[in-house]
């Protein structure tokens, strides 16, 4: 029998970096942590570290900067076999629609409950989202964003007052925004598409004002199901 070799520190921590961006944990463009976060991370001494950022830095993963630190250098979907990007594109489409399914269940009725109460701040918020024509099919919610810069979608939640509400949305925000993972462009960003959900978030937004709260529910829907059948066809595309 074999014996198996261990594996020598450095190249575990070489591996361990390496699935931080695999995983997205680590971004393009992200400064790693520091040498003495790391190797208190991962148990091991800075001599280790640096060691390892030496091997990733000529692999071409990341990028070190005299004074400024490391970058990683790389997207994760660069680290991944072919096979491996179908299965990261399969989880994230059960992921998505798994989050789709559920709003199709829950916005409608939030948009037909914002014709009723919104008042006129929150018409006010919704209308400069769609006067932005911002291209995110989501973002965070409210909350946490200085700028107050959010999507239509967001403010319409926001305007039921409701916290037990947008931590529902804060989810479900982050579960339909896991789809900008994948190398494609997503439809929310192609001229066509983004121009048809602009449309659609117009009829929304136009039934809420006039305070028609089942035009609201009904347009909410359609877009809903617009959403189900547009990225169906993507993931279809990818996953060929």
């Amino acid at each position: 029998m074999t014996q198996r070799i261990p594996q020598k520190l450095h190249e575990q921590v070489f591996d361990s970096i390496k699935d931080m961006i695999r995983s997205g944990e680590l971004e393009q463009g992200e400064l790693l942590p520091s040498e003495n976060k790391l190797a208190q991370q991962l148990g091991v001494s800075r001599v280790t570290v640096r060691w390892a950022l030496k091997q990733l830095s000529e692999a071409g993963i990341i990028q070190t900067r005299k004074g400024k630190g490391s970058i990683v250098a790389v997207d994760w979907k660069g680290l991944l076999e072919e096979g491996e990007r179908h299965d990261q594109a399969e989880q994230l489409q059960d992921t998505f629609f798994r989050s789709t399914q559920a709003r199709r269940l829950i916005e409608p009725a939030v948009a037909r409950q914002a014709a009723l109460t919104a008042g006129e701040e929150d018409l006010a918020r919704m209308e400069e989202a769609l006067l932005r024509r911002e291209d995110e099919l989501v973002l965070a919610p409210l909350t946490g964003r200085a700028s107050g810069r959010v999507d239509f979608h967001t403010c319409l939640w926001a305007s039921l007052h409701n916290p037990v509400m947008m931590r529902v949305w804060e989810q479900l925000a982050e579960t339909s925004g896991s789809i900008n993972r994948l190398p494609f462009v997503a439809p929310v960003y192609r001229d066509g598409q983004k121009v048809e959900a602009q449309v659609q978030h117009q009829k929304i937004f136009d039934a809420v004002k006039s305070r028609s709260p089942e035009y609201a529910y009904l347009y909410m829907m359609e877009h809903c199901d617009w959403i189900w059948e547009t990225y169906g066809q993507y993931f279809k595309d990818f996953l060929k």
